[in-house]
């Protein structure tokens, strides 16, 4: 039997390998975290579409004659019995509410959009039964918006960003962290945020000036962007009972997003020269991608009318650019450093996706629909064109997120010659049923009149509300937890659109 000693030597030895490895694998995760939420960011999709839509909570899968409908389920084409051209304006409010170590900061932000734009020309073969009318249109709709601007602000009791850049060099020799960490690491290292020291025994060992917390934090983020999507669909009507179509998406991905990371010591530190720092990201992302839409939808009475939809996954073809810059002051020094800029290409397959429809119809008074959406996050992945391994971010992709639903429901009414529309969507967290984080509850109302005998107007009022928390670095304690509060933020958009349609 072992000696008590040797073997408390080796329980010793055998913790700190454990807590070690803990850190660095989550230290690993932290670092891919951003990017694989990229992967979230590109596959979901809330259209904004038409005002019918957004009042109607998006439930248009088997309701149709609407170019927002033809997205979700393009067998919806095949209800137009007329040539129609269409167009929506909006203008869009966001209002973001960060709470960061019990202080609230709110940022608010207001545009315009054009959310959507179509054509749809259609052809009547015969009027018995078989085959009555085809259909070609060709659309824009909005899929998703970035734009926003969030601001949060607080008293960090234990840890500064330099701290998460200490744990990722532990162990590295100087020499390698500009080939490791060109872009944020190595500008620390530049300003004399990050220094070497011997310790007691001789060993070189990395240090800072910056105090290990009591800093006061400001983590600001803008961000501009889109995705949108080219639709361009074929669809049929057969006996004004059975429905199909096809059609071919085009989307279109712009996000510009700029973070900003200072921290400052209180008006009475006097430990040492160090008073603020900065770390400014520039990140700007652009590409297209491609998708196939089937769908199909089935009256089998008049009341009533069943949808089903598939989507292929998304292929995008991105570029990325990565430009970052850190700002040091010392009492008399200020230093500012500022690398090459870093620029990534690569493509991303987003998630598969399956869609059930139902459309209750009372003739002459209104209608009642529903959507379900089945998809799964956790299959998106990235495929390098530039030679990068995207290998641990595919893994941490597959891990962090799972399949998930979303719900959405709707109504419109007859009232005179107006008709009376409202809707209630929920979009599920890509983290999995169960799970709340970053899922969206939509809300909509609106209402439509016909303006003389081949044009119409339709307005509507959408509120989205989300909720997220996430941390702005990460930064571990010997056990292998964050030793920091995520910011938690709540995020309200709402868009108020009206829309105008030509049928001729």
């Amino acid at each position: 039997m072992l000696p008590l000693h040797v073997i408390g030597s080796i329980f010793i030895i055998m913790k700190r390998l454990i807590i070690t490895t803990i850190i660095a694998v989550v230290i690993s995760a932290t670092a891919f975290a951003q990017k694989a939420h990229d992967a979230v960011n590109y596959s979901q999709n809330i259209y904004q579409g038409g005002s019918k839509a957004q009042a109607m909570g998006g439930a248009m899968g088997a309701v149709g004659s609407d170019m927002t409908a033809t997205c979700i389920n393009p067998a919806g084409q095949g209800l137009y019995r007329s040539s129609e051209l269409a167009a929506t304006f909006g203008i869009q409010q966001t209002f973001i509410d960060s709470k960061y170590y019990q202080q609230n900061t709110s940022r608010f932000k207001v545009r315009g959009t054009i959310p959507h734009f179509s054509y749809v020309m259609t052809r009547q073969r015969n009027s018995g039964k078989g085959l009555r009318y085809t259909q070609f249109g060709i659309g824009l709709t909005r899929t998703n918006d970035f734009n926003y601007h969030s601001h949060a602000n607080g008293m960090n009791p234990n840890s500064s960003l330099i701290d998460h850049y200490l744990q990722q060099i532990d162990g590295l020799p100087y020499n390698k962290i500009k080939d490791e960490f060109p872009l944020t690491v190595f500008p620390a290292w530049d300003t004399y945020l990050i220094d070497t020291m011997r310790n007691a025994q001789g060993q070189l060992m990395y240090t800072s000036p910056v105090p290990q917390g009591k800093l006061n934090q400001d983590i600001e983020t803008r961000s501009r962007g889109r995705s949108e999507e080219w639709t361009f669909a074929y669809s049929a009507n057969f006996s004004d009972r059975l429905f199909l179509g096809a059609s071919i998406g085009i989307t279109r991905v712009k996000n510009n997003r700029s973070n900003k990371h200072t921290e400052q010591v209180p008006s009475d530190y006097n430990d040492n020269d160090f008073r603020v720092w900065t770390f400014q990201e520039d990140i700007v992302t652009n590409g297209t991608g491609a998708n196939l839409k089937v769908g199909a939808i089935y009256y089998p009475a008049s009341w009533i009318r069943f949808g089903i939809a598939l989507h292929t996954p998304t292929r995008f073809s991105l570029d990325e650019n990565v430009a970052t810059s850190t700002t040091a002051n010392f009492t008399t020094q200020k230093y500012f450093s500022q690398p090459k800029p870093s620029s990534y290409r690569y493509a991303l397959h987003t998630s598969a996706k399956a869609v059930g429809s139902l459309a209750l119809i009372i003739p002459q008074c209104g209608m009642i629909s529903g959507d379900i959406e089945v998809l799964d996050y956790g299959s998106a992945y990235f495929i390098s064109l530039d030679g990068y391994d995207y290998a641990n971010h595919n893994k941490t992709i597959a891990d962090a997120y799972s399949p998930t639903l979303n719900f959405r429901f709707g109504t419109e009414w007859m009232v005179g010659n107006m008709f009376l529309r409202g809707g209630l969507a929920f979009y599920g967290s890509p983290y999995g049923l169960k799970k709340s984080e970053e899922s969206v509850t939509r809300i909509g109302l609106g209402a439509g009149f016909p303006v003389g005998d081949i044009t119409t107007l339709d307005f509507a009022y959408s509120l989205s509300i989300g909720q997220k928390n996430h941390y702005p670095y990460l930064y571990y304690n010997a056990g292998g937890t964050p030793a920091i509060d995520p910011i938690q933020q709540s995020k309200y958009a709402s868009n108020i659109a009206a829309s105008i349609k030509f049928r001729f």
